[in-house]
């Protein structure tokens, strides 16, 4: 397995792999992890391994994969954010029309 993996990836053969069971485990280690992050990492590591074809797949379907760890990685961010201190102040700035609003001094509320 290891020579096939080589005979399509050369040197950097772990490179494909590693974002998304990096991912996967990291959010696994800190209680976060969901289902679809092992149905993704699965998916993500079967295509970049199975054949040359897939391989191809797996390099022009990756801007698509990374959008996946972009867009997931926003929802621990977001939900980080205390929203109860937000109401409290009154000032609501999660958006940029908000923001824009803000900048220029309104009170938003």
């Amino acid at each position: 397995m290891l020579r096939h993996a080589r005979g399509l990836w050369g040197a950097w053969w772990w490179a494909p792999a590693l974002p998304w069971v990096g991912y996967a485990a990291g959010l696994a280690a800190a209680g976060r992890a969901r289902w679809e992050h092992g149905v993704v990492a699965v998916i993500a590591v079967t295509v970049a391994y199975t054949s040359p074809a897939t391989r191809r797949f797996f390099l022009h379907a990756l801007p698509f994969f990374m959008l996946f760890l972009l867009y997931d990685s926003m929802h621990g961010a977001i939900t980080r954010f205390d929203l109860d201190a937000l109401k409290e102040t009154g000032r609501i700035t999660l958006g940029l029309v908000v923001m824009v609003v803000n900048a220029a001094g309104a009170e938003v509320g």
